[in-house]
């Protein structure tokens, strides 16, 4: 027999499940080239703020969406850092994080398939698992999503993975050195690795593991205390404003009870079906380890559910929300690791009832809950070249006329991805990410049409391109200003809204901007309607302001 012929059969469930991502892969990404006018276009505009830091890192050594100053609004610290590396090595591009996120995806089917074999796995189960995660993370929506989830992810398994080989160990007294360097990444890749490591420090603790329980818990918080300092030192909140701004307890909604805050977590987990499966399939699991003869086994059997259950209700807390699949990926991830890692050697011995009516309500019960994991598995297939779509019609456009007729800026905007990475310009950004007197505004319950206009004036903003509906809630958007124009949109499934309304802040320069927009009309994509708005139809309409 030759080498490679037993490689191949032996790591046949590796290779097959990198062949399948690879063509899934390949066939979204000509998908969007075809729907996004011959280029690359990510599924979300929030990677272009990443890329905005990452280029400004690389260009001015100043870690901002301009060049100008600091601005504290990435949701990791790590990731801005990698994709500025390639930008100094390679140049400016938009490739770079859909490359990485290639890579890294691959090293993840690799340490999952690693991880399997190690404990014992046959061909079937490697299989399973490895399908699983690219289907039900699910691979193709955070790859062309181009943020840091999947690299989220492969640091989250190899810390679990880790974390239950600690507990393991019975005679380890001593912390472990690569437990404690996965926990200082946990927290580099995303802020939620606190959640990991809070996790962990509470069976490390059970296990009376004091000293490695402690330092989990400080090798997380140094990142997160770092990045704090750097940002106070530089007049920011000691939280990124994105983290801030779209975190459930900050959110600007109505104030809750003290019950519905303590609710959260399980409204959060009967909210959203998939993760409703996930606890109702580990806790299955629990009454299948309660079965096990083998009773001294049962304390690393339960660790994955415990591990994965305390995640899941502080993500629930804390988080509770969901943007195109991404903000639960690794929590789908860490389910499906949790499922196998928690099994007994022999694998789930499932042992379907006698009896026809057990039968059906076995297929009934197994029905349910394989189909959100269908629901997601396609949604992601099919949504990601239209949301791709969205982008390039919507933030790709905007950011091309401001870059033709406003190349200096300065501008006013509430969508500032693409915006800013394809341009260098002064920003206000109106949503409050990357501009921190909008944020305190907002936070301190003072962002209203009066606070808007003030802060449009003061920036010298000469136009400002908005979703009016993003603020209603402020009363509106100021009476002074002139709308000259409007992007309509159709089939949004990322979009900020079906509606770009552009404005004038200064009346003068209203009819120069009407111009430029019935000039640019002409090279819009055939999907996005220009609607001129003149002072007759403003008019016609009630104001908010």
């Amino acid at each position: 027999m030759r080498p490679e012929s037993g490689f191949l059969r032996r790591h046949w469930p590796l290779l097959a499940a990198a062949a399948l991502w690879l063509v899934i892969f390949s066939l979204t990404l000509a998908q969007i080239v075809s729907v996004s006018g011959g280029r690359l276009i990510y599924a979300s505009d929030d990677v272009y703020i990443h890329m905005a830091i990452s280029k400004n890192i690389a260009r001015h050594g100043v870690w901002g969406v301009t060049p100008f100053a600091f601005t504290s609004c990435a949701s990791s610290i790590l990731w801005p850092v990698l994709i500025a590396l390639t930008y100094a090595l390679f140049g400016v591009n938009e490739w770079s994080p859909l490359l990485l996120n290639l890579g890294i995806s691959l090293v993840l089917l690799a340490a999952v398939y690693r991880g399997l074999r190690a404990r014992g796995r046959g061909n079937g189960t490697c299989a399973a698992v490895l399908a699983g995660l690219i289907l039900f993370v699910p691979f193709t929506a955070i790859t062309f999503d181009g943020m840091e989830h999947m690299l989220q992810i492969l640091i989250f398994v190899l810390f679990a993975e880790r974390l239950r080989t600690a507990l393991g160990r019975e005679d380890s007294a001593q912390p472990d050195i690569w437990l404690l360097a996965l926990a200082g990444a946990l927290t580099l890749i995303r802020y939620e690795g606190l959640f990991l490591a809070g996790a962990a420090a509470v069976l490390l603790a059970w296990r009376r593991r004091w000293a490695s329980a402690v330092l989990v818990v400080a090798a997380a918080a140094l990142p997160v205390v770092i990045m704090a300092g750097v940002s106070l030192a530089q007049g920011w909140y000691p939280i990124p404003n994105s983290v801030l701004i779209k975190s459930a307890p900050f959110t600007d909604i109505i104030p809750e009870a003290p019950a519905q805050i303590l609710s959260r977590p399980l409204r959060y987990i009967t909210g959203r079906d998939y993760i409703f499966a996930l606890v109702l399939l580990v806790l299955l699991s629990w009454l299948r380890t309660a079965d096990e003869a083998a009773r001294g086994k049962l304390f690393p059997r339960l660790v994955p559910g415990m591990f994965f259950l305390m995640i899941v209700f502080a993500h629930g807390a804390l988080i509770n929300m969901e943007w195109f699949y991404r903000h639960a990926a690794y929590l789908i991830a860490l389910g499906v690791w949790t499922l196998e890692a928690a099994a007994p050697p022999g694998g789930w011995n499932l042992r379907i009832p006698a009896g026809a009516a057990a039968r059906i309500a076995t297929g009934l019960l197994a029905g349910m809950l394989a189909y959100p994991f269908a629901g997601r598995a396609s949604g992601a297939i099919l949504h990601t070249p239209p949301a791709a779509r969205n982008i390039y019609e919507m933030q790709y456009q905007m950011a091309v006329f401001l870059n033709r007729y406003y190349p200096d800026g300065p501008v006013a905007a509430n969508d500032i991805g693409a915006v800013s990475f394809f341009n260098e310009f002064p920003l206000l950004d109106l949503y409050g990410l990357a501009s921190m007197d909008v944020a305190r505004a907002k936070l301190g319950g003072t962002y209203d049409s009066p606070m808007i206009e003030r802060l449009v004036r003061e920036s010298g903003a000469t136009v400002v391109v908005v979703y009016d509906y993003w603020f209603d809630r402020y009363g509106g958007l100021p009476q002074s200003w002139v709308k000259v124009g409007e992007w309509h949109f159709t089939d949004c499934y990322v979009c900020g809204g079906d509606v770009v309304s552009f404005y004038a802040p200064d009346p003068a320069r209203a009819d120069a901007l009407r111009a430029q927009l019935a000039e640019f009309a002409g090279s819009l994509p055939a999907r996005v309607k220009f609607v001129p708005v003149t002072e007759a139809d403003k008019a016609e309409e009630p104001h908010d302001g």
